[in-house]
């Protein structure tokens, strides 16, 4: 009896499931396809934007059988991609149209918001190198970070979203070279915080200086300690734009 109960409950619940992603999949159709009859960019980005936070949902748990990667076709030259994590066991969502975005409005306010909202993915779930203009790969994740946001074409926006991601990156790059030597992140990718200590001062100061300029929440208890922590030279133990494999 129990047995024939669960497995009504998990029929209910595989179903729900898949009835949600199907409207969800019909949704992000729609916002491309009105997106499309845009004639300006702004609201043309607004609902790519929203597109892609819908599209986020259609992430699986289980491994498509055709491979690593899953493409939905969602309109005529746009498809979304959804790569097969082994170690989530589920999908990531490449946020193909948030880069549609960034990519076609560079260095503008909309093209800025899609860019925030790209980096704030996470450093491990979205390819970077796409959205610079030249091969960065063999630098870590943080100074191509950098990279992406002092180039001319974001840097004249002055845009504090970006500014306050490159201070993270900076002071990132502070932390990374103070850890400990048996810092377990960097012990399990064969790395050690002298790799980091070229430029780390300057990495601080700037960190300083552009958290400065983007006028953080000078209330935030967390944000002041991490301040007074970059102004004596202590570690902060920023994270933000490290990822293994650097």
């Amino acid at each position: 009896m129990w047995a024939v109960k669960l497995l009504s409950v998990w029929a209910v619940a595989t179903s729900s499931i898949l009835c949600f992603q199907v409207n969800s999949e019909q949704s992000v159709r729609q916002l491309v396809e009105t997106a499309g009859r845009s004639a300006r960019p702004q609201p043309w980005a607004a609902l790519l934007i929203r597109a892609d936070a819908v599209a986020a949902g259609l992430e699986r748990r289980e491994q498509d059988s055709s491979g690593s990667v899953r493409s939905v076709k969602v309109a005529d030259g746009i498809d979304l991609h959804y790569r097969w994590n082994e170690i989530q066991a589920s999908e990531n969502y490449q946020h193909d149209l948030l880069r549609r975005v960034v990519s076609n409005l560079r260095g503008t306010t909309p093209g800025a918001d899609a860019l925030a909202q790209l980096l704030g993915v996470g450093p491990c779930f979205v390819d970077y190198e796409g959205l610079l203009p030249v091969a960065t790969r063999d630098l870590p994740l943080h100074e191509r970070i950098i990279r992406l946001l002092e180039s001319a074409t974001w840097r004249k926006l002055k845009d504090r979203r970006l500014l306050r991601i490159e201070a993270q990156a900076y002071e990132t790059w502070w932390s990374l070279s103070l850890a400990a030597e048996n810092d377990p992140e960097l012990e399990r990718n064969g790395l050690r915080p002298a790799k980091f200590a070229a430029g780390s001062q300057r990495a601080r100061i700037k960190a300083l200086r552009l958290y400065s300029i983007a006028a953080t929440n000078r209330t935030d208890p967390e944000q002041l300690s991490r301040l007074v922590k970059l102004r004596t030279q202590h570690d902060t133990n920023q994270r933000a734009w490290f990822c293994g494999g650097d």
